[in-house]
């Protein structure tokens, strides 16, 4: 269950559990690693859902962007882009946006999340999401709960240096890349530990980044290649020519 906020300041329930039941989706991570893959092919591609994180809608638009931190953290043009769904952890709901809370722009939804669910409640269809202290667990839940079955991850290298940092100009300290760095390590073990689990629940991951810290549990994908998969199951276009008119009575 995700929520969204009314002017008045009323809360409503949006269930959209399994509405792309079935269909792949393209995961975005903030390594620089994404720049080695011809990701202008994937901003393109049509028929492709996207998920981004953070600041990866500066590098490749999405469809839903999810966060967990505060707004100061965020680009404010993801913030404010009426296009792009953005999903926000709901404890931040009252956080300062200019001189709106977060809860009043547009297109922005909130998840609840628990640091006290087991690791069973990752696949939970309902309730709040298991928090592991990083997007990109809350990121993979949502995907699953919309109904995605296939998860093709693209710049998630699980890896920082401080020479290489993210696929945008950061500067982070020599402590703030060893403190990524140590999430990100505890992140590629839990992903290798995840795998057989994942496949239980029908879900496949795909890893289109060669240099990924997961190469050797998921093997590598090109980009190119993830997209020829996706379009391979999908109708070719008739165009619209021969199509009938619609009749009125």
């Amino acid at each position: 269950m995700l929520y969204r906020y009314n002017q008045d300041g009323s809360r409503i329930g949006i269930n959209l559990n399994g509405l792309y039941a079935g269909q792949p989706c393209f995961i975005t991570g903030g390594s620089p690693a994404i720049h080695e893959e011809p990701i202008e092919k994937l901003s393109t591609a049509s028929n492709v859902f996207i998920f981004g994180m953070n600041n990866t809608p500066l590098v490749v638009r999405p469809h839903i962007c999810v966060s967990g931190d505060v707004p100061k953290c965020f680009d404010r043009s993801i913030l404010h882009d009426s296009g792009i769904i953005k999903a926000v952890n709901i404890a931040r709901r009252d956080c300062k946006v200019g001189k709106k809370t977060w809860k009043e722009l547009s297109n922005t939804l909130f998840y609840p999340s628990s640091e006290k669910l087991l690791q069973s409640d990752f696949f939970n269809q309902s309730g709040p999401f298991l928090w592991w202290n990083s997007t990109w667990w809350i990121t993979l839940q949502l995907a699953y709960r919309l109904g995605f079955t296939t998860f093709y991850l693209l710049g998630a290298e699980f890896k920082i240096r401080k020479d290489h940092q993210y696929a945008w100009e950061t500067g982070l300290t020599d402590k703030e890349v060893q403190m990524n760095q140590n999430l990100y390590s505890k992140e590629a073990r839990k992903m290798a530990e995840l795998k057989p689990i994942f496949l239980e629940h029908g879900i496949t991951v795909v890893n289109c980044c060669r240099t990924s810290a997961i190469t050797e549990s998921y093997g590598y994908t090109p980009l190119e290649q993830a997209l020829a998969n996706v379009k391979r199951d999908l109708p070719e276009s008739t165009g619209a020519a021969d199509l009938p008119h619609s009749k009125r009575k």
